[in-house]
């Protein structure tokens, strides 16, 4: 089984500095999503992050997929610490393997093909 994180609140997807944190440690990669902390060095060497910055509560950062096993594991793992600022965060499970998150203010809605209403044409004259 597949599992999605999502956030199902206003605001936008997110996540804490402690996520952040527990995801180096698990991933091995002190770059993991290349998120920036506040202090840190931005990865294209364009100088550091503001120390008030905190770059996991990005509501665009799309570098980490939401199906990443890393992300996954620290949202099972940290539960509501996992939230970043104005975020819910929480696990979808997959029945196949194809969705999309349709986002909408910042609430989040994971559709697949199990959990979407088709419309069928019966015939070329659309009845």
């Amino acid at each position: 089984m597949i599992k999605v994180v999502y956030n199902r609140c206003w605001g936008g997807f997110s996540i804490s500095k402690a996520a952040v944190l527990l995801a180096r440690k698990l991933s091995g990669d002190d770059n993991w999503g290349d998120i920036q902390l506040g202090g840190e060095p931005y990865s294209d060497g364009s100088g550091a992050a503001d120390p008030a910055y905190d770059g996991s509560n990005r509501p665009d950062n799309e570098l980490i997929p939401r199906h990443d096993p890393v992300l996954v594991s620290i949202v099972e793992t940290l539960g509501d610490t996992a939230n970043g600022e104005m975020a819910k965060l929480e696990i979808y499970e997959l029945e196949g393997n194809k969705y999309w998150i349709e986002y909408y203010d910042g609430m989040e809605t994971v559709h697949t093909p199990e959990n979407t209403e088709w419309i069928e044409v019966k015939n070329d004259t659309g009845k």
